[in-house]
């Protein structure tokens, strides 16, 4: 016996195919069908002895299987998932795969439903605006299959569920349909009255119950789902949540996860405990983003579209940047995203307020064949297989647009400078800018922070100062810190340093050893810190660490936040500093002052308006403070916000180090 979602892997059970029965008992139905999340990487569907179909991908399906089930009697249902290995003809390795090219293959969860001739096909629920009342909409699918039209009236039903479930319908309201035989698309509407909005602080999420009735009044089928109550939007350039200005703070997965020997079975469907527990790493680092980055191969690479994480996600208030396995990390060409599947695997998650945003790609290489045809064609692919479906979130053609032709955030000058005739999918509503800044990872040295300049895009500033996008950074900084040695001895990764040891020379001037694992984490924490002050301060929407824990190149990767067996590293504790909502410092990356050097204080504030007092402490290395200087009564407009204060000269009483301490209160 075993649930669903189950997974198989690892070169202990190479070459074994996974297979699944159950046997049940149906009564009277007109239509049944077996409703599958995916079996992975294909499958074969069998029932009472007999071939139904084989599924040559990983896409969710929808299996008619009326007319091979018995009725009023037992039925043997029979799954089949292929092994997986990967070779030449299902992909290529990258520097973060293991040797170990058996990587977990898996069937999702299965539903078996049974219904009328007349049923729901799907039904996708989105809040269309926000202000004392809730404008939703909704986009009910319903099929035919009799000769004979049928009409009648759709009741909808929204009930609050989460965090406290309630029996009362804060809202029902019908609608009357007639549909002939096929499928029928419905476009509705309603108002809720004061809702209870779904925000990452307080994750509200209501039933939504559609009810299919004919036209005697008797019920013929229903649709249940869960989602929550918010808009995501970019009004003035601004990444916005319910109309508010919000940031995007937060890590991304890779999937590799400990167990060692668990390490590539549990890649890309991992137990559910440990899918709370990342989103929970997110939660204790005052974070509220989680980029699902899921990859264990380089071309296509294929991440996972596991709705669990977005039905946790959803009530943990954790925001989340989706991909899909049809997403590809890198590759010869964009044109390897799976367009078709795509969208079958959005319709598996998107009714959770959770999902902010559409990925379609990670950084693939879109001028390999350096001609504007390719990026439009990418942008007009990507936005038509995405927007049409789904016109309520914000979508991401790349976490790397320094790899597109164009140059700028209308799309007026391609990448080397020269005029171009913009593309009207780069500037389509809902499409936002990112990409991975990292002024202080691979070995960069300070100036690259203190100028923030980077070698994709000399244009950071046109692409922040936008009136109309907002611009994230979608993996950033890359430095690294080696793990506590001590705390894994005995363990098959015990002091090899990875291929991004070599950052340590270009920033610090030399590679640290490992028993300079300290001063290590200490680098790795400062300049992510640091890093990600500026950042805020010159008002990126978001940002996401590559990557959240350690697993990947075998567990010997160095620029996790956390290490593989799950101890948080000092850029860990940095992070939960950096992503408090009211955040103190000096506008300026300096850690050398002279004589007559001043601090230039800035307040970043993020959310409501509050009034504080602020002190600013000169400490010596014996903890003693030397110098301290107060402000007191300062305004913090809301939103999200810099405050400039007064200059100020401190003073130290001799050359030496210091830690310049801001306290806000």
């Amino acid at each position: 016996k075993t649930s669903l979602p189950k997974v198989h892997g690892s070169e202990r059970y190479a070459g074994e195919e996974l297979y699944f029965r159950k046997l049940v008992r149906v009564d009277e139905f007109e239509k049944a069908f077996l409703d599958i999340e995916t079996l992975d990487p294909e499958g074969e569907v069998w029932i009472n002895g007999r071939p139904v179909a084989v599924l040559p991908n990983r896409h969710p399906a929808k299996i008619d299987i009326s007319q091979y089930l018995r009725r009023k009697s037992d039925n043997l249902i029979a799954i089949k998932v292929y092994h997986f290995f990967l070779d030449s003809t299902r992909g290529a390795m990258m520097g973060h795969s293991p040797l170990d090219l058996n990587f977990g293959w898996f069937s999702g969860r299965i539903n078996l439903d049974l219904t009328a001739a007349s049923y729901i096909e799907d039904v996708f629920v989105y809040t269309e605006n926000v202000q004392n009342s809730a404008k939703m909409k909704l986009r009910v699918q319903l099929n035919h299959s009799g000769w004979k039209p049928c009409q009648g009236i759709a009741e909808i039903r929204f009930t609050p569920w989460f965090p406290e479930e309630k029996i009362t319908s804060v809202v029902r309201k019908s609608f009357p349909y007639e549909v002939g035989a096929g499928l029928k698309i419905f476009e509705w509407e309603l108002t809720i009255p004061d809702p209870q909005l779904w925000t990452t602080d307080d994750p509200n999420l209501y039933k939504v119950e559609v009810i299919l009735k004919d036209d005697s009044s008797k019920v013929i089928d229903d649709f249940v789902l869960t989602t929550g109550i918010r808009i995501v939007s970019q009004e003035g350039g601004t990444f916005r949540v319910n109309g508010k200005p919000e940031l995007l703070k937060g890590a991304q997965t890779f999937g590799f996860r400990p167990p060692f020997e668990n390490l590539v079975t549990w890649c890309r469907s991992a137990p559910i405990d440990w899918l709370a527990r990342e989103l929970l790493m997110i939660r204790n680092m005052n974070g509220n983003l989680l980029r699902i980055h899921d990859h264990m191969w380089a071309s296509p690479a294929v991440s996972t579209n596991d709705p669990r994480i977005a039905e946790l996600a959803d009530q943990l208030g954790v925001m989340l940047i989706w991909a899909t396995p049809a997403w590809i990390r890198t590759g010869k060409s964009w044109r390897q995203v799976d367009v078709e599947g795509y969208p079958k695997y959005m319709r598996k998650v998107y009714n959770h307020p959770s999902i902010v945003i559409w990925e379609a790609s990670n950084h693939p290489k879109f001028l390999t064949f350096p001609k504007q045809s390719e990026s439009d064609l990418a942008c007009e692919v990507f936005y038509n297989m995405i927007h049409p479906l789904d016109p309520s979130r914000l979508i991401s053609y790349t976490s790397y647009i320094a790899r597109m032709y164009y140059g700028n955030d209308l799309g007026t000058i391609d990448y080397e400078g020269n005029p171009i005739n913009p593309s009207p999918f780069w500037t389509a509503p809902m499409v936002v800018r990112g990409n991975q800044d990292s002024p202080t990872g691979y070995g960069r040295e300070w100036s690259k922070l203190r100028n923030m300049t980077t070698e994709y895009r000399e244009n950071l500033n046109d692409y922040l100062n936008s009136p109309d996008r907002a611009y994230f950074n979608f993996e950033h900084e890359e430095s690294i810190g080696q793990p506590n040695w001590n705390l894994v001895k005995g363990k098959p990764w015990y002091k090899i340093q990875s291929y991004e040891w070599g950052y340590d020379e270009g920033s610090i001037g030399r590679r640290l050893t490992d028993k300079e694992w300290r001063q290590s984490q200490a680098w790795q924490a400062f300049s992510a810190y640091e890093s990600m002050r500026k950042q805020r301060w010159m008002d990126y929407d978001g940002f996401s660490w590559c990557c959240l824990h350690g697993g990947p190149n075998t567990a010997t990767y160095k620029k996790p936040l956390i290490d593989f067996l799950g101890h948080g590293k000092l850029a860990y504790y940095a992070n939960m500093m950096a992503f408090q909502d009211i955040l103190g410092g000096s506008s300026d990356v300096d850690v050398v002052y002279g004589p007559d050097d001043v601090i230039n204080p800035i307040i970043l504030n993020l959310g409501t308006e509050h009034k504080v007092n602020l002190d600013v402490l000169v400490i010596n290395p014996d903890n003693k403070i030397v110098w301290k200087k107060s402000i007191s009564n300062i305004n913090l407009m809301a939103g999200r916000t810099v405050t400039k204060l007064e200059t100020i000269r401190p003073e130290f009483p001799e050359q030496g180090y210091y830690a310049i301490e801001y306290i806000i209160y």
